[in-house]
């Protein structure tokens, strides 16, 4: 065992009920020679003699609720490093042969990469709903339950819903004039299916009676629904449509007059 703790990248350390040190591997003399300019030699006390002792109030407090039987992880950041670097500290009880806590056994482990990806990644994600927010096009996405995770500004203008009335909710309970309708087919297919899906269809479902362009993304996290009400083009195009009809009405009219003119 004390092999595997010195080979250890982390440092590792125990003290006793007296918080005087008993164990401390090669990691943890480097850490604390850098932190406070001297090795600690086995039986002194683990709070540094050239430190004042208010700075280690917080610490005390972890160390006695591991000497009360609680083992808990604590983080800490050293913000005054360029970056700044994050520790986490696992505090653990250490029992003796009858079951009695003897001391307490501290790890440290430099997370500093791992929030780093996590800001990271926040802030890629926080870019994302921005983004989301700010296009035209209707968005919301579910989970595999077809539970409603996110839903942005445009989806809420254009179904006259406010967001805080959809999100966490079963999208047929949200939406309940959707139940029943091609939009659940479709959902259900894209979902169990994993197919990328686009189709239109008219939803007769005040305040919802529109003609709706909807595209159908699946994933592995549920499925995102890109929408758009497209009534206005549905109209000009039906307009378009006739204006082209009655053309060719008037047009086979013209053929035909011409052709009964000629033959007389």
């Amino acid at each position: 065992m004390l092999s595997l703790i010195e080979s250890s990248e982390d440092p590792i350390w125990m003290v006793d009920q007296e918080c005087c040190l008993v164990l401390g591997n090669s990691a943890f003399y480097q850490s604390y020679e850098t932190s406070f300019g001297y090795r600690p030699r086995l039986g002194e006390s683990i709070f540094p003699k050239n430190v004042e002792a208010d700075f280690f109030v917080e610490w005390r407090g972890h160390y006695s609720r591991a000497l009360g039987g609680e083992k808990h992880t604590i983080e800490m950041a050293l913000v005054n490093l360029s970056p700044p670097r994050h520790t986490e500290y696992q505090f653990s009880p250490v029992l003796d042969d009858h079951g009695r806590v003897a001391g307490v056994s501290v790890t440290a482990h430099n997370v500093t990469t791992r929030r780093m990806i996590e800001e990271a990644l926040r802030e890629t994600n926080d870019r994302l709903l921005s983004t989301l927010d700010s296009i035209d096009d209707g968005f919301f996405a579910m989970d595999h339950d077809l539970v409603i995770r996110y839903f942005n500004q445009a989806a809420s203008s254009v179904l006259n819903r406010k967001v805080e009335d959809v999100i966490d909710r079963y999208v047929f309970d949200a939406f309940p004039e959707l139940e029943g309708s091609v939009f659940e087919e479709q959902f259900l297919k894209a979902v169990f299916e994993g197919e990328k899906l686009t189709f239109e269809t008219f939803l007769e479902a005040p305040p919802d009676t529109n003609w709706y362009e909807v595209r159908l993304y699946p994933h592995k996290n549920g499925l995102s629904v890109f929408f758009d009400a497209v009534t206005e083009r549905k109209k000009a195009e039906d307009e378009v449509r006739s204006a082209l009809l009655e053309k060719d009405s008037l047009l086979r009219e013209l053929n035909h007059r011409i052709e009964n003119t000629t033959v007389r």
